[in-house]
């Protein structure tokens, strides 16, 4: 009967550990076979005594002009939307096209999910759509984050190397600012 008992929980155990090294792995190869981008960000906070050392970073691509994109132009806030994005002459991606959903039209761009969070603009006339990528946010070690608050870059301008995983989701790698590298916790 002990046998038997030690062999489930045994068998449990192992389940368990085998389901949670799977969550990770999967994880880890969809960030390793997503796409890496280079996207252009300024610093809008960088401390918070509650959360720790992080910046809180605005995206050039956090402010979409429909009239200046190809794609739809008819969304709402709340709304799931699909940036496409191509690297410019500086190596920095911009967008190009936004959609409803995952469509790339122009060869060797991107397309990256995020969520519209607000309309610029006249409400019945936007002229502008805010949207939201989940990387807004990035933490950082205490050192970058004091070297980052003794000498602010200037105009508060970074770039941020992101991966763009297999379905579509940004995830913050690392904060490059005058040549230098800062891995993201």
């Amino acid at each position: 009967m002990l046998r038997k008992r030690v062999f489930w929980f045994a068998a449990a155990v192992a389940a368990q550990i085998v389901v949670l090294a799977g969550i990770a792995g999967f994880k880890e190869y969809s960030v390793r076979a997503g796409d890496e981008v280079l996207l252009r960000a300024t610093v809008a906070d960088p401390w918070d005594p509650f959360r720790g050392a992080f910046l809180a970073l605005e995206y050039d691509i956090g402010e979409l002009d429909p009239d200046e994109l190809a794609g739809d132009d008819d969304f709402e806030p709340g709304q799931t939307i699909w940036v496409e994005l191509t690297p410019g002459e500086d190596g920095v991606w911009e967008a190009v096209a936004i959609h409803h959903d995952r469509k790339r039209t122009v060869e060797g761009s991107v397309a990256m999910k995020g969520e519209v969070s607000y309309l610029g603009g006249v409400y019945y006339a936007p002229s502008s759509y805010n949207v939201r990528y989940g990387i807004e946010e990035v933490f950082i070690s205490d050192a970058t984050a004091r070297d980052l608050s003794e000498r602010p870059p200037e105009g508060n301008e970074l770039t941020v190397r992101v991966v763009v995983d297999l379905w579509g989701r940004p995830i913050a790698r690392e904060v490059l600012w005058e040549g230098r590298q800062f891995d993201v916790d």
